[in-house]
């Protein structure tokens, strides 16, 4: 009896060890699970904090280093330099501040946005070579790097790194994007002597490197007071030509051609001014070179010759029967062959009469090709159109234009006229010219002058004068 009691312990005694075994095992091993989730818990937000931070490095590395070029951004530029200006007004040494345009001159279309890239950072390699370690070099904007001078005894010496940047440049190595052509432009200022404050310094700086980049390639300018008038007349002017007013602005001049032996009207010039709300008058010189740069020019030939169409057409209808419409042109909107091309259907559509239009042609003839000129004057030609060549200030034709250019009138400039009651020398070459265009069955076009020229005029073989500007037109009777 009592070995049964013994052994029914002992029996319990095991099964209370073998159930705390199986109770301990189970909660280790629930321990472990939980510990287990824990880890992977844990990991799981590591990574994702890592991701943030990685995701905030590089958007902060945006903020301070732009991803093309790898230089510091607009951002730290600016606060780079009120430091050094407040530096250079402590230590008393010049600040010379830069904005180099680089400008890829090769036809590249706007799908090449890798080039564009590749190019861009290449020069941003390329300047990094080019300064002292002491300068600072950012991206500005576009192709426009800003780099600071700092730490000059003289300001002159801001030039010195203008040119080692060209040099550089010019000496690089050929890589894809450096076979590319490249245009430099930089302009300088210097502080404290051309601005007091950070944005002055930055404005005056854009002014001298719009002026740099009218020199052409591989120049560089320093700012000057006037350059600052220069760049806000600039700054009128092309906003005028692309604002929606600027056709308003506008005004056409006409100028009677007569014959000198009936006294009649032949023929009317119109030509156009631009009265600008602000400036005033425009020199015509300086609108056309700002509209073709804005790719306005011809829109205002087209706008011209359109409205002395119509005029011509309401005089005729009114009874002042002129057997020709003049109207000037640039020669430079001849290299545009929309506008020769065009020519043909606008006179259609504005039912103008065949073989009744001149196109007086005036400007630089060395500006543009022989080759090229002689293609649009035979255009020209070939849709019943006769060309005038002006002659303005004392600019002279080139001679081979009497060989090759197909154009039936020359009108001469009123500087080379002179005065022809007291010249015996200008009579004696105006005659000469006279007799050299009627061999090659040209007419010459002359300022109509004084009433007592006329009969000089007569003499020496001249049939057409040009009148002054006229205001209305009375009917033939």
């Amino acid at each position: 009896m009592l070995w049964m009691i013994v052994s029914l312990i002992l029996f319990i005694g095991l099964m209370s060890s073998l159930y705390y075994l199986y109770r301990l095992n189970k909660e280790s091993k629930r321990k472990q699970q939980q510990s287990q989730q824990e880890i992977i818990s844990r990991d799981g937000i590591i990574a994702t904090l890592q991701t943030q931070y990685q995701e905030l490095t590089e958007t902060t590395k945006e903020l301070f280093i732009e991803p093309v070029t790898q230089l510091p951004t607009y951002k730290v530029f600016f606060e780079q330099l009120q430091r050094s200006m407040t530096e250079s007004k402590r230590y008393s040494f010049y600040l010379a501040l830069c904005f180099i345009e680089i400008t890829n001159t090769s036809a590249l279309s706007d799908e090449d946005r890798d080039m564009k890239e590749l190019f861009l950072a290449e020069c941003a390699q390329q300047l990094s070579l080019a300064i002292r370690k002491i300068d600072f070099l950012a991206h500005y904007e576009g192709n426009v790097f800003a780099l600071l001078l700092t730490g000059l005894n003289q300001p002159e010496k801001a030039s010195l790194a203008a040119q080692r940047i060209f040099d550089v440049l010019s000496r690089a190595k050929m890589t894809a994007c450096s076979t590319l052509n490249k245009t430099i432009s930089i302009g300088i200022s210097i502080f404290p002597t051309d601005a007091e404050t950070e944005k002055e310094f930055i404005a005056h700086t854009l002014s001298a490197l719009a002026v740099a980049k009218q020199k052409g390639r591989s120049a560089y300018q320093f700012y000057e007071p006037s350059l600052q008038r220069q760049s806000q007349r600039e700054h009128l002017i092309v906003n005028a030509i692309n604002s929606n007013h600027f056709f308003e602005q506008l005004e056409l001049n006409y100028y009677p051609i007569t014959t000198l032996s009936q006294n009649k009207v032949v023929a009317l010039r119109v030509d156009w001014q631009w009265r600008h709300p602000e400036l005033g008058i425009v020199p015509q010189a300086e609108c056309v070179m700002w509209a073709e740069k804005q790719n306005r020019l011809l829109g205002i030939m087209v706008w011209q010759l359109e409205k002395a169409c119509h005029y011509f057409l309401e005089e005729r209808a009114r009874g002042n029967n002129v057997a020709f419409l003049s109207v000037a042109i640039p020669l430079v909107i001849l290299r545009n062959s929309r506008f020769v091309h065009g020519l043909s259907q606008w006179l259609t559509k504005w039912a103008f009469p065949q073989g009744q239009l001149w196109l007086q042609v005036y400007g630089d003839f060395n500006h543009i090709a022989l080759d090229e000129f002689e293609k649009a004057a035979n255009m020209l030609q070939y849709l019943n159109i006769q060309l005038v060549l002006e002659q303005r200030d004392q600019q002279s034709l080139p001679f081979s234009y009497f060989v090759r250019i197909p154009f039936t009138y020359y009108k001469l400039s009123d500087k080379m006229l002179g005065n022809l009651l007291d010249s015996s020398r200008v009579k004696a070459v105006l005659y000469a010219m006279s007799q050299f265009m009627k061999q090659l069955s040209i007419q010459l076009i002359v300022p109509d002058g004084a009433s007592q020229q006329r009969d000089i005029l007569k003499q020496l073989g001249i049939e057409l004068v040009e009148g002054e500007k006229m205001v209305e037109m009375m009917p033939e009777s």
